[in-house]
């Protein structure tokens, strides 16, 4: 029986079946292959593309935080910044590194060596700057200089080179950070290719294609997760940065490029005025500097801008929203985004208290100023005369009291005043006030109370009692001058009418008027001294002493010019018999009578002395023999009529003869002696 053979074509149906079924299957364990060895390069390469995404991140943002802390540190003098500096500088680094072993290529190519250059850099400069603010916080605690500490470490941080290095580690890691980008991308084309052929082969296999379906869905879930859970990462990076920013007690701030505040801390809304930060969010950063300073401030915000830096901080005066005007200092920075300006962040100090202290200090400067000025005057002389003018001239030519260059200074005498010095005055008004007691008008209630007294209008104020006709209305200032405890004068001022004098002033004028008080006391004291040291201090003649000095001038005036000149000496008759019935009191009274009918009988220019005991000797310039012995009777006339005493009198005028004082008095003497010789109470003259 012979065998049927089968048609080609029968069994092509078959055979195409078996030889698709063996190329589908070649091809699905071809493609299966190949999709595994993609999928695991794909899953490599993604998961360094996203972790040095992460890390690139992580980098960047914890290098501003580092910058921001060393820039707090320079700016507020606070070395608690050098702590989150100190936390942030090991993440950093351990961040770098990863992302060098992640991509080892990248980091050791040129991009890679910069980064790694620009950090060193980076960190050198802000531990020179940490350095620096605690030598100047270790200055501040000794009550040291240390602003030259804090500037240099400011202007360190907020250097050209500093932002040059700064953009350059930036710049590179974004490079670093787009290169692993880059890469993530063409893995991904790849995946697409992949998923193309996939797509090709459910035509011939639906299992290929199905497993590359769910090969495809899974490996772009796996993207979308991780691409979110970066996002998660970078937005829990910012929290914690807008957190550290909230909660410093230094003000803080960001604006856009318009200068429109976009966020602001507690600190910074309390500066300003207001509680809750959220109010100044769209507000203009210059809307509560003071007007008459805003434009200054602009022009050097767009300095700044134009240099691409700002130079310093900015100090300016600001009102805030209650109406009150404090003081801030602001330390402002500009925000890059390449080589746009993207706006402004920054750091605000409310310095209200160092202003104020600052305006007290100079107005305490000025004060000592002008009380040294004052000090320096009435140091220079202690004449009573020269001293009076020089304080009332000082005094009168300050511009503090705006006086109208008019004034005087009494001094107490008992219940009287004494106008001693004046400037400004016309006789008529020296004349009125001749009689001053204590108590009278406003410069004796002065004296009388011890307290400064302020009148705004001499015509209103009842206090002003002495007023005349054509005075020309004025305000008055009446300083007590004080010393041991009381007052021993009074300066007054003329002033514009309606002046104000204010506190601080008051306190002024009080200070000068017990520095001129022990002043004029001195000079009181000294002149009283003097006194006692050339006048007898029973009778209050001229003593001995000064009538030599006086004598020895004189003489020798006269023989020069040869001029006339006569002297008396003169003896209280039976003294010592006097003494001893009535007592030594009315002795002592006996011969201040005495003195006063010699003071009474002769001229001014006459010189009166207590010789010793009960003689008294007088000298007469300008008096020949004659004249002497006119006044010499007058003299012993005078003394039985108003004292219960007589005196003996011997006259010598002066001639070639006489040779000095000595010989001059004892020819006097010599005539008083023959007086007393011839009977007593009567006059003698030498030969």
């Amino acid at each position: 029986m012979a065998m049927t053979k089968r048609s080609p074509i029968a069994t092509f149906p078959m055979a195409f079946f078996v030889a698709t079924l063996i190329l589908n299957l070649v091809c699905f364990l071809a493609f299966s292959w190949y999709v595994w060895k993609s999928s695991s390069e794909f899953e490599l390469t993604e998961k360094r593309g996203f972790r040095l995404y992460e890390l690139s991140t992580t980098i960047t943002q914890l290098g501003e935080i580092s910058t921001m802390s060393a820039r707090m540190a320079a700016t507020t003098g606070n070395l608690s910044w050098e702590k989150y500096y100190k936390d942030i500088e090991p993440q950093i680094n351990n961040a770098i590194k990863a992302a060098s072993s992640l991509a080892p290529d990248l980091y050791l190519s040129s991009r890679g060596r910069a980064v790694i250059n620009a950090r060193s850099q980076l960190v050198e400069m802000e531990k020179k700057a940490f350095d620096l603010v605690r030598r100047g916080s270790s200055n501040r605690a000794m009550k040291l200089p240390s602003d030259e500490q804090f500037k240099t470490a400011e202007s360190l941080l907020f250097s050209r080179d500093y932002e040059e290095l700064k953009n350059t580690y930036a710049s590179e890691i974004a490079q670093i950070s787009g290169v692993s980008h880059e890469r993530a991308r063409v893995a991904i084309q790849a995946h697409r290719m992949l998923g193309f052929w996939a797509f090709t082969s459910v035509v011939l296999s639906m299992p290929i294609l199905l497993f590359v379906w769910y090969a495809a869905l899974k490996k772009v879930r796996s993207y979308i997760t991780r691409r979110n859970e970066a996002e998660e990462a970078l937005m829990e990076s910012e929290r914690k940065f807008r957190n550290l920013v909230t909660e410093i007690n230094d003000g803080f701030f960001i604006a856009d490029r318009n200068g429109i505040i976009t966020f602001a801390n507690k600190a910074y809304a309390g500066i300003v005025g207001y509680k809750d930060p959220e109010e100044l969010i769209g507000r203009p950063l210059l809307e509560f500097i003071d007007p008459e300073t805003r434009k200054g401030i602009a022009r050097r915000f767009l300095d700044g801008i134009d240099a691409g830096e700002f130079n310093g901080s900015l100090e300016s005066a600001i009102y805030k929203k209650d109406g009150t005007k404090a003081f801030i200092q602001i330390n402002p920075v500009i925000h890059m985004e390449g080589r746009s300006i993207a706006g402004f962040r920054g750091i605000s100090l409310d310095i209200t208290e160092r202003k104020l202290y600052e305006e007290r200090l100079r107005k305490s400067h000025e004060d000592l100023s002008l009380l040294y000025d004052i000090s320096s005057v009435i140091s220079q002389t202690i004449d009573m005369e020269e001293l009076c003018a020089s304080i009332l001239k000082s005094i009168t030519e300050l511009s503090m009291f705006e006086s109208e260059k008019e004034g005087g200074i009494f001094i107490i005498e008992e219940d009287e005043m004494k106008l001693v010095s004046h400037t400004g005055h016309s006789e008529f008004f020296l004349e009125l006030h001749k009689n001053l007691k204590v108590g009278d008008c406003l410069c004796g209630l002065a004296a009388k109370t011890g307290e400064v007294i302020v009148s705004k209008s001499s015509t209103d104020d009842s206090r002003h009692t002495i007023k005349y006709a054509g005075m020309t209305p004025h305000g008055y200032i009446i300083l007590p001058l004080k010393a041991r405890g009381k007052v021993i004068g009074v300066i007054y001022l003329f002033m514009p009418l309606g002046f104000d004098i204010g506190e601080r002033r008051m306190n002024l004028l009080s200070a000068i008027g017990n520095q001129v008080g022990v002043a004029l006391d001195n000079s009181m004291l000294y002149e009283e001294t003097k006194r006692s040291a050339l006048h007898d201090p029973l009778t209050g003649l001229a003593n001995r002493r000064m009538m030599e000095m006086i004598f020895k001038r004189t003489l020798e005036e006269v023989k020069r010019y040869e001029r006339p000149f006569s002297i008396i000496m003169l003896d209280v008759d039976h003294f010592k018999k006097y003494n001893d019935t009535k007592g030594h009191t009315a002795g002592d009274e006996a011969l201040v009578n005495v003195s006063k009918v010699l003071i009474k009988a002769t001229r001014g220019v006459d010189l009166v002395s207590r010789y010793g005991g009960e003689e008294f000797l007088i000298l007469l310039p300008e008096t020949g023999l004659e004249g002497t012995i006119i006044l010499a009777e007058r003299i012993r006339e005078s003394m039985e009529e108003d004292t219960d005493v007589t005196v003996s009198i011997g006259i010598a005028t002066c001639s070639k003869e006489i040779k000095d004082e000595e010989d001059f008095i004892n020819r006097a003497d010599a005539a008083l002696y023959q007086a007393k010789n011839n009977g007593r109470n009567r006059v003698e003259i030498a030969p």
